[in-house]
């Protein structure tokens, strides 16, 4: 029982060891978001998926700083009521990608939990089909626009861990706050997407987001500078030969 304990407590330890200062952080983290919004009649889908891998150093035992990059798509198809003077549906697909940095501080709890909080600030590109589907009588009319546009993106995104073994962690987390800024290119007078845009996207509860992590190295930079005192080496062997008589 007693070996069993001291094994545990190693692991443990190991386990705590990955995240401390000194360690290099790799990480990806997918996210999905379905949902349905119904307003004075029409009817609006929007489905998304997002991947975001990113790659860190641990320069405190609690803070993380780096870089990442990711790529998303998303597609949204609103339905107009009878009633309304608008086409009788559009359908948005839009595709992005991002580059950035970030800083991430984490909390531990214990050996195993933990929760963090991500800021993170980074360039963005993308484009947007839209299809403008509408009636001309009992015939379908389908008019198809594409805009580019850059710019660029702030967020916040809390999360929880769970230590796995030696350094891995799953991640958690369901959503946060993003402010987006852009501007189109290809905008035009008449144009139903604007000429620039500026918003927040709060999606707290509203997104899955799931990733993977691995903490590199840690400790390595400590070990490999700290000093050892004259005769240490030395003492270390007399002590295993004194060891070796006392059996």
């Amino acid at each position: 029982m007693k070996k069993l304990f001291l094994a545990l407590l190693a692991v443990a330890s190991i386990t705590a060891a990955n995240a401390q200062k000194g360690s290099i952080l790799v990480f990806g983290t997918a996210s999905v978001e379905n949902r349905n919004e119904e307003l004075a009649g029409d009817e609006t889908e929007f489905r998304s998926w997002h991947i975001q891998p990113g790659i860190g150093y641990q320069f405190h035992d609690n803070m993380t700083a780096g870089l990442e990059g990711g790529y998303s798509y998303s597609a949204r198809e609103r339905e107009f009521g009878p009633a309304s003077a608008l086409p009788l549906s559009l359908l948005d697909d839009q595709m992005e990608w991002n580059i950035g940095a970030f800083y991430r501080y984490t909390h531990y709890f214990n050996q195993t939990f933990s929760v963090w909080g991500q800021f993170g600030v980074g360039y963005l590109n993308g484009d947007i089909t839209r299809d403008r589907i509408d009636t001309v009588g009992n015939i379908a009319r389908v008019a198809t626009t594409v805009n580019d546009y850059h710019g660029f993106r702030a967020y916040i995104t809390p999360a929880f861990a769970i230590n796995v073994h030696n350094g891995w962690a799953l991640n958690f987390g369901f959503g946060g706050i993003e402010y987006r800024n852009v501007n189109f290119d290809d905008f035009a007078a008449g144009d139903i997407i604007p000429e620039s845009e500026s918003r927040f996207n709060l999606t707290f509860g509203q997104q899955l987001n799931v990733g993977i992590s691995k903490n590199i190295g840690c400790g390595f930079w400590s070990k490999k500078k700290a000093p050892k005192e004259p005769g240490m080496d030395t003492r270390g062997m007399k002590q295993d030969q004194e060891d070796d008589d006392d059996e």
